[in-house]
């Protein structure tokens, strides 16, 4: 239960709701991206232009959504597939950078608020469906090139909870 309790309307509640929830995709895109190169790279599909002594998931994950998705296009990716990756980040980049610039004048009104909202709805599906695209990639690319099923996979995740308490 929260202890502070803004005095706002409830649509600029909306609003940082969505804008969350819209983050909340793009980092879900970033992760299942992030998945998706070390499997291919466990899988011998690809390869990083690394040192030798740092761990894939370290170096990967100092990447920006940017570079993880220049890494995949490295690894072959189709053009379709780069194109809705590029345009996700776009939208991430904009949301994070610029969205609440661009929108300070719309927070003071109701039409501005609802204008807000209606492009976070725009920003979060474009992000959401390169997610789902990439998530559903890599349940095939993993139970294709390792045998694991969706199902095997949360398994195995389960005993790793039980056994890290």
């Amino acid at each position: 239960m929260s202890t502070w309790t803004p005095n706002w309307p409830p649509s600029q509640t909306e609003v940082f709701r969505d804008h969350g929830y819209a983050s909340c995709e793009a980092q879900l895109l970033e992760s299942n991206l992030l998945t998706l190169l070390l499997a291919a790279e466990t899988a011998g599909r690809i390869k990083f232009d690394k040192k030798k002594d740092i761990e894939s998931e370290l170096w990967l994950s100092q990447k920006t959504l940017g570079g993880l998705i220049t890494e995949l296009k490295k690894g072959g990716t189709s053009e379709d597939l780069h194109l809705l990756l590029t345009e996700a980040k776009t939208k991430r980049n904009d949301l994070t950078h610029h969205f609440f610039i661009r929108h300070a004048v719309s927070m003071d009104s109701e039409e501005g608020r609802e204008k807000m909202l209606r492009e976070l709805q725009n920003i979060r599906f474009k992000i959401g469906r390169a997610r789902i695209v990439i998530e559903q990639f890599n349940e095939e690319f993993i139970e294709r090139v390792f045998g694991l099923s969706k199902k095997q996979i949360r398994v195995l995740y389960e005993e790793q909870k039980k056994k890290q308490g």
